[in-house]
Parts: C-alpha cells; sequence; structure tokens
C-alpha cells in the first residue's frame, strides 16, 4: 500500500522496525512485537479505499473527505479480516489512529480500551509521519518532532511512555 504515494514509500517497513524496537525497550514479549511489526506493515491496506486526489490535497478537507480517511482503519481491518494470517495482525492496526483522549478514529475509544501495543503502534506512526514530507507539509527535524509529539502527549492524545520509547528507539536505530 505504500506504494500507492510516492510519498510514502517505506512507511510501513521503518514504523514496522521502529515500532518492534519500542516494544523491546518497553518490555514487551517478542511475540507482542511481532505483531506489532505485523500491524505497522499492514495498517495502511484501508488507504486503498480512499481517492489518491485527497490524500495529495495540499490544504485542509472536506468534511466528506476527511470521514473517508477517518474509516482507513475501518477498511484495514475489513481486509485483513478476510485473510487468516492476517486477521489478527489487522485487529492491531484498526487502533493504529485511536488517541488516548478519544480523538482518534475510526472508533473514537479512549485510554481503557487501548493496550501498550496500540499506544505504540500510534506513537511509532506519527513519529515516522512528523519526520517525512507530506503534501500538506514538510518533513519536520527530530528535535521538532519530538517537541510536537510530546505536546501531544501532554495534551492527552498519546501515551508519554510510548513517545518516549518511540524517540528512544528511534535514536538507537
Amino acid at each position: 500500500v505504500d506504494l500507492k504515494l510516492p510519498w510514502l514509500v517505506g512507511y510501513s517497513r521503518q514504523t514496522a522496525q521502529l515500532t518492534q524496537q519500542a516494544g523491546k525497550l518497553w518490555g514487551l514479549t517478542g511475540d507482542a512485537c511481532a505483531l506489532m511489526g505485523q500491524a505497522a506493515l499492514i495498517h495502511g491496506m484501508g488507504r486503498a479505499a480512499v481517492p489518491n486526489r485527497i490524500w495529495n490535497s495540499p490544504g485542509p478537507l472536506l468534511a466528506g473527505d476527511l470521514e473517508r480517511v477517518r474509516l482507513v482503519p475501518y477498511w484495514t481491518l475489513q481486509a485483513a479480516s478476510q485473510i487468516e494470517e492476517l486477521a489478527v495482525p489487522g485487529q492491531m492496526a484498526a487502533h493504529a489512529y485511536e488517541r488516548l483522549d478519544g480523538s482518534g478514529y475510526f472508533r473514537a475509544l479512549g485510554a481503557d480500551s487501548l493496550k501498550a501495543e496500540h499506544r505504540l503502534l500510534a506513537a511509532a506512526l506519527a513519529w515516522t509521519a512528523l519526520l517525512a514530507d507530506r503534501p500538506w507539509r514538510p518533513a519536520l527535524n527530530e528535535s521538532e518532532a519530538e517537541r510536537l509529539l510530546m505536546q501531544e502527549a501532554e495534551r492527552g492524545c498519546f501515551d508519554a511512555q510510548a513517545c518516549q520509547a518511540v524517540i528512544a528507539a528511534a535514536r538507537y536505530e
């Protein structure tokens, strides 16, 4: 799915490696880290349901377009559930954009519903995205990305410890 858009090439692989390393730093089991890596690799399958014109939009999205983007984890879950080997990683991948404060998507789950693996995956995806160019903004450097990610943690969107583990893992790669 990373090949759908030129600016996504390598995003899932980078996030998979980062998530697994962060999970090790957090003391998760090898199986949990492997599952997070699989979820990171497939988390964006649902992007195929969203037209490229939406992804390549340089400005704010229209309400309908934003809703299509918010359904990406749903479509990922639907696609992964069709393949036995992807069903479990697909369940985790469907939590990729959930936030502790309930502002995420597609289910708008809160902190009580998000496991350590979900929190690490969300932080790793955000970190990797912040460091890459996007049609609506240029890439941030590591210090800018760290500042922004930790600000979002302070606001209650991300788990601060998960963010710290992701940042530490990124520095050791």
